[in-house]
């Protein structure tokens, strides 16, 4: 997991907050003492002491920074920008000096602080790792406090020269931020004011000095210390907000130009890289499921080589089957067809009385013909129809009377169709 760093950078001090790692070193807090004017031997022990880091971001106290609400024309952040850098000395204490501006869009609330010697710090800090962020200690602060008090408040902060920072956040955002001097009077007309609106006020000592007084010497009921917040402690709120900002945008970032443009091309490159190594990961997992394919495919084919071959003759013994069974359906329907001529013949003689002489019988198929002579021919049709062989009974001509023997005889000619027996 990459390890980030939160800085703040007061007076007198530089905390830290480590996030990161596993197990107990997962988040550490640090606090070392430094000299603004010749910072290189606190940051040489902060490399030391926070080990191997990924990211830094930075939080500037507001002893170090202008803060002013200026009455800009309503234009977007980058020209509001350009105003400011082209003549710093009307809007801020200075005079023929750089400064570096951190403006927002949705009011005009401008945090500025003078370039020189934030790029002096900023350099020796990039000697530990990269700076990522850079912002003032008010909206690091605000951050931090609204995860656990998203509601309005007002905090107040003790400068270094006995004046006292007057901050309004609401929503892990600042609202407003003043400053008023070390005079008791204002001093404590400006506390008295704080909390009017029932919102919650609290106390942020300079070097956690609990005894601090912010109505100069006033009595102050309604302040009480600032909150832990995830288990770090209030002195190190600040630099905790800080490392919660790594990743978030830059607009309202309080960085020098080149710094904000290393910073955007780390962005890039690492987006870049994200989506090549997207990409490549795509394209390995397509070509693990192609592979997964292939070995499930030959897998298949040696599993159905295994099984073909009884397969094959289970199907052969089939087709036999099924062969024969149509060879017994058709020798049956050919059965069930087939005319009987010998039954007919019997069933002729059953059916045709005494005394009835055939003189020629012809068939084709199961059409029948009979020619003869019997004393009467008349009831011969009705006698044959009784048998189930015989339908269609029929003469085919009339019959004629001829005497045989001395006896009268009619001949005739009967067609029938014979069919098989039920």
């Amino acid at each position: 997991m990459s390890v980030r760093v939160g800085l703040e950078l007061g007076p007198d001090v530089i905390r830290a907050v480590r996030l990161g790692g596993w197990g107990r070193n997962r988040l550490r807090t640090l606090e070392l003492h430094w000299d603004p004017a010749d910072p290189a031997e606190a940051i040489a022990a902060l490399r030391e002491a926070v080990g191997d880091v990924g990211r830094i971001s930075v939080a500037v106290d507001l002893s170090f920074l202008f803060a002013k609400q200026l009455r800009l024309p309503p234009l977007a952040p980058a020209e509001k920008r350009r105003i400011l850098t082209l003549e710093p000395e009307r809007f801020f204490p200075v005079r023929a000096e750089e400064l570096v501006l951190a403006l927002r869009a949705e009011d005009n609330l401008v945090f500025a602080a003078r370039a020189s010697v934030l790029g002096t710090w900023l350099a020796a800090l990039e000697t530990i790792a990269p700076i990522e962020l850079v912002e003032p200690s008010p909206v690091s602060l605000a951050r931090a406090l609204g995860r656990s008090h998203p509601e309005a408040a007002t905090i107040l902060m003790e400068g270094k020269d006995q004046s006292v920072g007057i901050l309004e956040i609401g929503a892990g955002r600042v609202r407003r931020v003043r400053r008023i001097g070390g005079d008791p009077a204002e001093l404590a007309a400006a506390v008295a004011a704080t909390g009017e609106g029932g919102e919650q006020v609290f106390l942020r000592p300079l070097n956690g000095n609990q005894g601090w007084n912010s109505a100069g010497g006033a009595e102050t009921t309604s302040g009480r210390e600032l909150p832990a917040v995830a288990g770090v402690p209030p002195s190190h709120l600040a630099a905790y907000g800080a490392a919660l900002g790594l990743g978030g945008e830059l607009d309202e970032a309080l960085l020098p130009a080149d710094l904000s443009r290393r910073i955007g091309g780390r962005r890039r490159r690492s987006l870049a890289s994200g989506a090549v190594a997207s990409i490549l990961a795509l394209a390995f997992a397509l070509f693990s499921l192609d592979g997964f394919r292939s070995r499930t495919l030959n897998k298949l084919d040696a599993e159905i080589g295994q099984v073909r071959e009884p397969a094959e003759g289970v199907l052969a013994l089939e087709r036999q089957a099924d062969a024969l069974s149509r060879e017994a359906r058709g020798v049956a329907g050919i059965e069930g067809d087939r005319l009987d001529p010998v039954a007919a013949l019997g069933a002729l003689t059953r059916r045709l009385p005494p005394g009835v002489h055939l003189t020629a019988l012809r068939s084709t198929g199961p059409d029948w013909q009979i020619d003869g002579f019997a004393r009467e021919a008349a009831p011969l049709v009705a006698r044959l129809e009784e048998d189930s062989l015989f339908e269609g009974v029929h003469f085919l001509s009339a019959t004629s009377r001829t005497r045989l023997d001395g006896k009268v005889y009619e001949s005739f000619s009967i067609a029938f169709r014979l069919v098989s027996a039920p």
